[in-house]
């Protein structure tokens, strides 16, 4: 008669090892896809922004929305088996952050790293890009600042679609500066000079002065004043959370991936600055 305890020992051993080779197998191709949702801003290019086309018959009109991490993501996702979904018809901003809080959007496409606005958000590293915050002048004006000392003197504002980094907003305390919501109203007061220069996000202010014609009446300071890295967001409370954080955090490591990227944020400017070429500058008075 056969031993019972080699018997079980030997249905054991084939289990194990059964299970071994099961652990070894990657089921990645035959997965169900990963289901994601993502938002971000709507109206502070080139980060996010949107845009009236019009169909191929040149007779519908529709809106387009644009978000400068959107073809990065798209190729992540195609990469790892997973869909996106944008979720375009928010237009609330803190609403959007509040539903990747609560983890009903698992992506956000811009935040800034320490900054209240974005507690209970974890971040991809490393961020994609920066936003460089530099200062806005007639071209005729910029020798009259020579440093920060010389800002301090004088009047200037911002666009208040302007979203920065909680050190960024702290800092600019130290300075002159209004607010000003239309972009048209805070380029007239440049021009009739009442104010003396602009705090703009460099790729913001290039795009906002291409659209009204006036890519070529304004001078940027060489030197950025605050640079602050803009990084994906991700939900606390996402089921991807993991996901994202390690695998799309080694993706954005990439150099090949970095170069493309920075190739594409060049794109999207260039398009701007070709499609308002041909605008006539406003004829600013008092």
């Amino acid at each position: 008669m056969n031993n019972p305890k080699k018997i079980i020992m030997a249905a054991l051993l084939v289990l194990f090892s059964a299970g071994n080779a099961d652990a070894l197998v990657d089921f990645s191709d035959t997965r169900a896809e990963r289901q994601m949702m993502a938002a971000g801003f709507y109206d502070y290019p080139p980060f996010g922004y949107v845009s009236t086309e019009f169909n191929q018959d040149n007779e519908e009109k529709f809106v387009r929305r644009h978000y400068l991490f959107k073809e990065l993501l798209e190729e992540f996702a195609e990469e790892n088996n997973a869909v996106v979904t944008y979720m375009d018809y928010l237009t609330d901003y803190n609403g959007i952050i509040r539903d990747v809080r609560s983890g009903d959007i698992d992506i956000l496409l811009g935040m800034y790293h320490d900054t209240k606005l974005y507690a209970g958000l974890d971040y991809v590293l490393p961020a994609p890009v920066s936003n460089p915050i530099t200062l806005m002048t007639l071209p005729s004006r910029r020798g009259e600042i020579k440093s920060l000392e010389d800002v301090k003197k004088l009047k200037g504002a911002i666009l208040e679609k302007e979203i920065l980094s909680d050190y960024v907003n702290e800092q600019m305390k130290d300075y002159d500066v209004i607010k000003i919501r239309d972009p048209n109203e805070l380029f007239k007061k440049l021009f009739t000079k009442e104010i003396d220069y602009v705090f703009t996000g460099y790729y913001t202010g290039l795009i906002e002065a291409s659209k009204l014609g006036l890519r070529n009446y304004v001078a940027f300071s060489k030197q950025i004043i605050w640079d602050i890295p803009l990084f994906i967001g991700v939900s606390k409370a996402s089921k991807n959370r993991a996901f994202l954080i390690g695998r799309l955090g080694k993706y954005l490591e990439k150099k090949e991936v970095q170069e493309k990227f920075k190739k594409h944020l060049l794109n999207v400017i260039h398009e701007f600055e070709v499609l308002n070429n041909s605008i006539t500058p406003p004829m600013y008075t008092k």
